[in-house]
């Protein structure tokens, strides 16, 4: 996959294709600037902005994800539902360590 990416860095598929391999691997770091060009690339494609909210997450980055959570609920509205799941988990755990 990084070597599509290589061949050609246009193609915001590829981008996302490697971070989402990273993010399995739970290479987190590694898989974000991926999954940013990815975004980047195509910013009206909530899939990326879903990914890439993930990828936040999994880093501690609570703020950003949930940014980029809202945008692919603004541009899909199928992840509302996933939105609205995940805010849940998030307060539920601001919540708790207090």
């Amino acid at each position: 996959m990084r070597q599509a990416v290589e061949l050609e860095p246009d193609k915001a598929e590829y981008h996302y294709g490697l971070s989402y391999t990273l993010n399995r691997l739970e290479r987190y770091e590694e898989a974000l600037p991926e999954m940013r060009q990815a975004v980047e690339l195509e910013p009206d494609k909530a899939e990326y902005h879903y990914g890439l909210a993930w990828t936040l997450l999994h880093l501690g980055r609570i703020d950003e994800s949930v940014a980029e959570f809202e945008t692919a609920a603004k541009l899909d509205p199928d992840y509302e539902e996933e939105y609205q799941a995940v805010m849940s988990v998030l307060l539920n755990a601001a919540l708790e360590s207090r």
